[in-house]
């Protein structure tokens, strides 16, 4: 099967291959990059916390080679990842760690066209997080940008959507409603609501005991923005975006 190559442009968060004029290069803008300058919780219990970069691919698939782009910024060079740990799940909530994995300081220059990193030989996973232990000296974490091959599709799980979910209202101050039909969910239907940098913000359990399934979740507890609301059963996952608005 061909394979393809995710990218992720860290200081948008998002899935791009256009960061840079040449497809291999990486500028020295300091704002090209994700930066953590304050350890917060970490999406993996046992990492407390962090400096930790978390790419959700929605799906489960199976990931071959890595590529890091180091920060670039010649003027803090020392902010770059040096020793980093490498943690998969494939559902977002019970994690197993790949290993450790040094990272080169980068050259800031223009020409970068950064560094190999390991090939995950195929693993599977749906969520990748990537902890900083170390960098080149300075007080915040920083990379530029990251690229995982992806071998194949492993998941053909049906997405929700086709069970006719909805949320509403949206925006919302307060609640959200959701509904969807229960006829073909099979376990447990499992909430997640997380950020735009993927932290996982609350969980729960929605109750599957009708063909109909209607329920309320609080959202009052979080700032005005852009959320995801995450749904897993045993043979489907999905999410929704929703916007979260001062009442």
């Amino acid at each position: 099967m061909k394979s393809l190559v995710v990218s992720l442009l860290l200081s948008f968060v998002c899935y791009t291959a256009n960061s840079q004029c040449f497809t291999d290069r990486h500028n020295t803008s300091w704002n090209s990059a994700w930066i953590s300058c304050d350890r917060t919780g970490s999406p993996n219990p046992i990492r407390g916390n962090s400096h930790w970069l978390r790419l959700n691919l929605n799906q489960i698939y199976s990931l071959g080679q890595i590529t890091f782009w180091n920060y670039n910024d010649p003027e803090n060079l020392d902010r770059g990842l040096q020793e980093i740990v490498i943690d998969y799940s494939l559902d977002g909530e019970n994690w197993e760690e790949w290993g450790t994995v040094t990272i080169d300081q980068a050259e800031g220059s223009g020409f970068y066209e950064g560094v190999d990193g390991p090939d995950l030989e195929g693993l599977t996973a749906k969520d990748i997080l990537i902890t900083g232990l170390s960098n080149y000296g300075d007080n915040c974490f920083a990379l530029s940008e990251l690229k995982i091959e992806v071998l194949e599709l492993v998941s053909d799980l049906a997405e929700l959507e086709d069970f006719e979910l909805s949320i509403s209202p949206n925006p919302t101050s307060s609640i959200l409603n959701l509904e969807l039909s229960a006829e073909n969910v099979e376990g447990d239907l499992k909430y997640t609501i997380v950020d735009l940098l993927g932290r996982n913000l609350q969980n729960g359990i929605i109750n599957t005991g009708s063909n109909k399934i209607v329920q309320q979740i609080d959202v009052s507890f979080l700032n005005p923005g852009q959320y995801f609301l995450e749904l897993h059963s045993a043979r489907s996952s999905s999410s929704k975006a929703f916007t979260k608005i001062n009442p």
